[in-house]
């Protein structure tokens, strides 16, 4: 689901901490990284402008960033250190992501909210949630192999923030019943 895919941010976050690491995964997870931070903004921008004017077309732009969003986790996968990162990089890592998570809350809320604007052009929820399905399948795959490579040092920051992101998520399940 859609939500998810915010939940593994804080994991996404606990592996790029320290851009000094001398391996080349860090650095192209840390692109992949950035990417998925700013389509989270498009996210945000697209479902704003959707529930402001619920058309067709920002309901397509909506879904187009969800998309990108998806294409970019499938594209990380695979640049997931296979190694355990450091107690220092997860550290500084859940430091920053704590500051970011204002942002996420919000994209799931404006998520949450939109259910009416989708009815208003004729969506199905059903189409939301198959949207919300196949962000959810990736984003699986990805977050599982995000934990393990997250030290068991930096676990309880990251269950920490994985449940205040669970909780918007569970909320955005619950209202299109995914």
């Amino acid at each position: 689901m859609f939500s998810r895919i915010l939940l593994l941010l804080p994991f996404v976050a606990l592996v790029v901490a320290n851009p000094l690491v001398p391996r080349s995964d860090i650095s192209a997870l840390q692109q992949d990284m950035i990417k998925m931070d700013q389509t989270v903004e498009v996210i945000q921008n697209a479902c704003g402008a959707f529930k402001a004017a619920p058309t067709t077309n920002n309901a397509l732009a909506f879904a187009s960033a969800t998309e990108n969003l998806d294409n970019e986790i499938q594209k990380a996968i695979p640049d997931v250190p296979i190694h355990t990162i450091s107690d220092a990089e997860a550290q500084t890592i859940c430091v920053s992501f704590t500051a970011s998570m204002a942002k996420i809350s919000t994209a799931l809320d404006c998520l949450d909210s939109a259910k009416a604007s989708f009815a208003i052009v004729h969506i199905p929820t059903s189409t939301v949630c198959s949207i919300v399905s196949k962000l959810n399948t990736d984003n699986t795959k990805f977050i599982g192999r995000i934990s393990g490579v997250t030290p068991a040092s930096s676990q309880p920051c990251a269950k920490t923030l994985t449940a205040e992101i669970l909780a918007k998520a569970a909320q955005v399940k619950a209202t299109y019943s995914c």
